[in-house]
């Protein structure tokens, strides 16, 4: 191969990497501004919590009901922490449905963006929810 034929495919490969990239990044983005605009409501199994959370899955609003005021704090508190963690379990499932839809051409960064996820979440909201 001639050194000008050479040149010419080592372009021609350079500009298939860019188009790669390009179009990685673009699924990237999509999948980010998807994610950017989930909020997750669940109710605690009594429903007499409601908690909002973010992409992040920080609390953004708890809401209590009247229901609410006759229970113990213990009784509380877990109803909290279990609506918290059905809002987790569901921005989990949530993310994993984002990533295949934006990124199921991109196995490394598909699996990259659920990774990183499931190290940010308790490992408990990837066991059996309680009964």
């Amino acid at each position: 191969m001639s050194w000008q034929a050479g040149y010419e495919e080592s372009v021609r490969q350079l500009r298939a990497l860019t188009a790669l990239a390009t179009d990685r990044a673009g699924a990237m983005r999509s999948a980010n501004d998807r994610l950017g605009g989930v909020r997750i409501e669940s109710w605690s199994p009594q429903r007499d919590v409601k908690v909002v959370i973010d992409s992040t899955g920080l609390i953004q609003d708890v809401e209590f009901t009247e229901a609410a005021t006759r229970s113990s704090p213990l009784a509380l508190n877990l109803s909290l922490m279990r609506a918290h963690d059905d809002a987790l379990r569901r921005l989990a499932a949530q993310v994993e449905e984002i990533a295949a839809d934006e990124l199921g051409d991109s196995p490394e960064l598909r699996e990259q963006l659920q990774g990183t996820y499931r190290n940010g979440l308790p490992a408990r909201i990837f066991d059996a929810p309680p009964e």
